[in-house]
């Protein structure tokens, strides 16, 4: 078992993956549980990734998706819901592939 790295340059990694590209936490729930309110938007994160969002900090998130077209907002009572659309998907789909090929590069060594 590995030990755990304790360094300041892991733990702005782990920020980075976390929180800094939190769009991508929030494509998938959308598109794996569909419509959903930033309350629950925030529980799915946090129950399938274990990242602690902060509300203020996930609104500002969801306001830039929805100016960028990558989800729409669905008027509710009492609340609002939100879902990805064809161009959110697209955009998740091109940022998987290349999260996969950085990794990979970065595998050759091993």
């Amino acid at each position: 078992m590995e030990k755990e790295s304790k360094s300041r340059a892991f733990e702005r990694l782990k920020k980075k993956i976390e929180n800094e590209v939190l769009w991508i936490y929030v494509s998938y729930v959308l598109i794996k549980k569909g419509a959903l309110s930033i309350n629950e938007i925030k529980k799915e994160i946090n129950d399938l990734f274990g990242i602690k969002v902060n509300t203020l900090y996930l609104y500002s998130i969801i306001y830039r998706m929805e100016e960028e077209g990558l989800i729409v907002k669905v008027e509710g009572d009492p609340k609002s819901t939100y879902t990805i659309t064809p161009e959110g998907e697209l955009t998740y789909k091109k940022a998987l592939v290349f999260l996969e090929e950085k990794l990979l590069q970065l595998k050759k060594l091993f």
